[in-house]
């Protein structure tokens, strides 16, 4: 177990040393820095995230607010830092998600839940 959370800790360091990872750092602070932007995203992720869980749980989702949640996508989606903001920390996932393809998968690359 020990060693696996040295590999583990290993693994960290090289994943903050990533091209990636550091974009992603730098567009973060640069995201939390412009108040506006960062506002703005924290609504529509707060918003989007009530609207989804309403709508799991059954809840009408009246008119007025798909019509809110619309324009907080448009303005998200006009906002070029929020944009690289989102691009940066998909490409990251995408790296994390293929680390677990290759922790998940035994020795023939085959996967098991």
């Amino acid at each position: 177990m020990e060693e696996i959370l040295k590999l583990a800790k290993e693994l960290g360091i090289m994943l903050r040393s990533t091209d990636l990872y550091c974009n992603l750092m730098s567009i973060s602070k640069e995201l939390n820095s412009d108040k506006g932007s960062k506002d703005l995203f924290e609504e529509y992720v707060s918003f989007a995230e009530n609207i989804r869980q309403r709508e799991i749980d059954g809840d009408i989702i009246e008119a007025y607010e798909k019509e809110r949640l619309n324009d907080l996508s448009s303005l998200v989606r006009n906002n070029e830092l929020i944009v690289r903001y989102i691009e940066a920390k998909n490409r990251y996932i995408e790296l994390l998600e293929k680390i677990q393809n290759e922790v998940s998968a035994d020795e023939n690359g085959d996967f098991y839940a």
